[in-house]
């Protein structure tokens, strides 16, 4: 497994390479969109954050939320990314 560290600095310089990000966030978004429909359904973005265990674990040691406790987590991710609240997610 690589690990990679990086500070706040580089996350600010490459958030800031309007193009540089924009490509990334793209080619992200369509390695999501695993029934290439070209938007992200909610098993689609919850498949995503599931698949780096973001949010069940909290600096390496397990967190003790409860499987319903998760379901909100993700739901509340994803009506944030819906903002035109049509259910997907799409580049826009």
């Amino acid at each position: 497994m690589r690990v990679v560290v990086i500070d706040g600095s580089t996350v600010l310089d490459f958030v800031q390479d309007a193009e540089s990000f924009d490509k990334a966030m793209e080619r992200k978004f369509y390695s999501i969109d695993v029934n290439h429909d070209g938007s992200l359904s909610r098993a689609e973005v919850r498949a995503a954050f599931e698949c780096v265990h973001v949010l069940e674990c909290t600096l390496g040691m397990p967190d003790a939320k409860s499987p319903r406790q998760l379901n909100k987590v993700y739901d509340s991710i994803f009506e944030r990314f819906d903002t035109d609240h049509n259910g997907v997610v799409d580049m826009e």
